[in-house]
């Protein structure tokens, strides 16, 4: 199914469509009734629109049954819209919502804009602000791969909520969030296979809450006016070779006191800030796991603490069980960690390289070496526990 400015849309009911083309020539009409979140029976709701190839009026069902493409339009949708078959949005569509977009059941969004005319996720409202929509969630029931290249999502994340959820497959390319009153895009469950040249703007929270497993997706980061700048790095444990970029803000290790597992390889580029929250937070590297930190002289590695005000002893240690890879730091900052009572900063129990480290404001000590374990240069020195 195919929906295309041709004639005026007819009404129905809650889900209204505007077939408004980009250009200021084009026009379409259409009112809200009643139904979902402001009145009536959501599930009642259906929108009327002509199909572009046959002329024949179609309708647009509250749930999203069959294949369907939203062609250069406004569609508005005043409640919870969910999809469960392949919708596909093409450059110049605007949805204007009012509460959720589900993408459930077998659904998959394909949003393709382009530079000059993307995709936009927006507030119905007639003076938009933060909050005026909840959010899209990409459900664990959905189908294949959601899909987003240059595309706009904004005025979204009411009551706290993130503005895109994910616990399915998705990916992410020249893609906005702002002007939300909550964090970006959180993660839970799925595979987010790429988040390339995101821009976050104007939001109550982290631009991005992300699997552990899926941080290596991230490449290009852009933000501006977001209360927490910082990658939130969810899940506890890594569970496949990954290798964290810098980017343009720091990846923060955890947001509540946990523990997080290393458990294959994770490589830190040069020039990669990681801040590791407050409280009993230790990072365990088991089970086949390793750390390669690889700074240099002008791009050094700096592992510190989360706090704006930072202290010795904010978080634990980076523990290396003897079940682990060897590992190694190079050009690295290692500070505001360690317990003078639970091995400083660096406890190690499996073999350590340091080359150019430099631990600095670390609680007691800065390496606990349980036999031999913990090789250094010159240029690393510690406290030993």
């Amino acid at each position: 199914m195919r929906l295309a400015k041709s004639a005026p849309v007819l009404l129905a009911l809650s889900v209204t469509l505007y077939t408004a083309g980009c250009s200021s020539d084009e026009s379409g009409t259409g009112d809200d009734d009643s139904g979902g979140e402001n009145g009536g029976d959501a599930s009642d709701d259906v929108a009327s629109g002509e199909d572009a190839a046959t002329g024949e009026v179609v309708e647009i069902p509250d749930d999203v049954t069959e294949d369907m493409t939203f062609t250069a339009g406004t569609y508005i949708v005043p409640h919870d819209f969910r999809v469960h078959a392949t919708l596909t949005i093409e450059p110049c569509v605007v949805i204007e919502g009012h509460n959720r977009i589900y993408v459930e059941n077998g659904g998959v969004i394909e949003a393709a804009g382009d530079e000059d005319c993307p995709v936009t996720f927006t507030s119905s409202a007639d003076t938009p602000a933060p909050g005026d929509w909840r959010s899209l969630e990409i459900k664990s029931t959905a189908g294949g791969e959601s899909s987003f290249e240059h595309v706009v999502f904004e005025y979204g994340g009411r009551d706290d909520h993130e503005v895109v959820k994910v616990a399915a497959d998705a990916s992410f390319r020249d893609t906005t969030i702002r002007h939300a009153d909550a964090s970006g895009i959180s993660q839970t469950d799925g595979t987010i296979s790429e988040l390339t040249d995101m821009t976050f703007e104007s939001l109550a929270g982290h631009p991005m809450r992300i699997a552990i497993d899926d941080i290596d997706a991230i490449d290009g980061v852009a933000t501006a006016d977001v209360e927490n700048e910082t990658i939130f790095v969810a899940g506890s444990t890594l569970s496949e070779p990954a290798t964290w970029a810098p980017q343009s803000i720091p990846y923060e290790l955890f947001g509540s006191s946990t523990n997080f597992h290393i458990e294959d390889e994770l490589t830190i580029q040069a020039g990669t800030t990681v801040l590791i929250s407050t409280g009993n937070v230790r990072g365990f590297i088991q089970d086949g796991g390793s750390l390669q930190v690889e700074g240099t002289e002008d791009a050094p590695v700096v592992i510190e603490s989360v706090e704006e005000t930072p202290a010795p002893g904010d978080w634990r240690n980076l523990r290396f069980y003897d079940s682990a890879e060897p590992s190694s730091f190079r050009w690295t900052t290692i500070r505001h960690g360690g317990s003078s009572s639970q091995g400083g900063a660096l406890y190690a129990e499996a073999e350590v390289e340091l080359e150019n480290v430099t631990f600095e404001e670390n609680d007691g000590c800065d390496v606990r070496d349980a036999g031999e374990f913990v090789t250094a240069d010159d240029s690393s020195s510690y406290r030993p526990c």
